[in-house]
């Protein structure tokens, strides 16, 4: 796991994240419900890693153009509650340049996005080509995450 309270670690915790949020974004379709939330997600990364970093580097992070959109969704819901759990070590940070970094982990837990995914997930049949399609692309969504985590950390010993 990246230690989020140093400065190295911080950095690479936003440009993994903005990386693939990109790369989810322009993946997003009409109806996909994680709009709003993915911009100010991404947002708050762009503005962070402006602010610790002058290494904006982000490595190629690319998805195939028909992802189910729940997928999507799932992702970026479940970051959001991700995001709220690592909050705490993030404002446990001593470093000043971390903590006045606040602009995805200051951003307010909005648990609409989870439940309304839930709820999506929960009308699909299980033995379903559409319950198979949501998990393969699931799947493809951390593997891009595990990538471009490879990709940011080859060469580096950068894990608590």
């Amino acid at each position: 796991m990246l230690n989020i309270t140093d400065p190295v670690g911080f950095r690479l915790f936003l440009q993994l994240h903005l990386s693939c949020f990109l790369a989810m974004q322009s993946r997003l379709s009409t109806e996909c419900r994680c709009h709003a939330v993915l911009d100010r997600m991404v947002d708050g990364l762009q503005r962070d890693l402006k602010s610790v970093s002058s290494d904006h580097a982000l490595p190629e992070a690319t998805l195939p153009s028909d992802l189910e959109p729940l997928a999507i969704d799932y992702m970026v819901a479940g970051s959001q509650l991700g995001t709220n759990i690592l909050r705490k070590s993030w404002a446990a940070a001593v470093n000043p340049l971390v903590l006045q970094a606040d602009g995805y982990f200051g951003q307010p837990l909005d648990p609409s996005l989870w439940q309304e995914t839930c709820q999506a997930l929960a009308v699909i049949p299980t033995n379903s080509s559409h319950a198979d399609a949501i998990t393969a692309d699931t799947r493809i969504l951390f593997q891009l995450f595990a990538s471009v985590l490879e990709a940011l950390t080859s060469d580096q010993d950068v894990f608590a």
